[in-house]
């Protein structure tokens, strides 16, 4: 999972100012800190766009809550998918421009 509040701290924020740059609350910032909830693929997303230096496998680390999944694996999984999509996504688009 991503450490959330390591990036945040890392960046100086507080967790209003955090949410505020990923364009979420600031409650859901709270809940991803504490491992009430996993983060989106939407939140993951944004994360990587707004604070692209920060999203490396650094930033990804054990739950502090176990939901009974591999959330590591999982993330890097889903991560992979979405580099697959996007690719394809990118050629697409290239070979319309040509």
């Amino acid at each position: 999972m991503l450490d959330i509040k390591k990036i945040r701290t890392k960046e100086g924020l507080t967790q209003k100012e955090f949410a505020e740059k990923l364009g979420i609350e600031r409650s859901q910032i709270s809940n991803l800190e504490s491992g009430t909830r996993p983060p989106s693929i939407k939140v993951i997303k944004k994360i990587k766009e707004v604070f692209p230096s920060e999203f490396d496998e650094n930033a990804i680390s054990e739950p502090s809550v176990s939901y009974g999944v591999d959330y590591k694996s999982k993330y890097f999984e889903l991560l992979e998918q979405y580099k697959i999509i996007s690719d394809k996504l990118t050629n697409c688009l290239e070979s319309k421009i040509k």
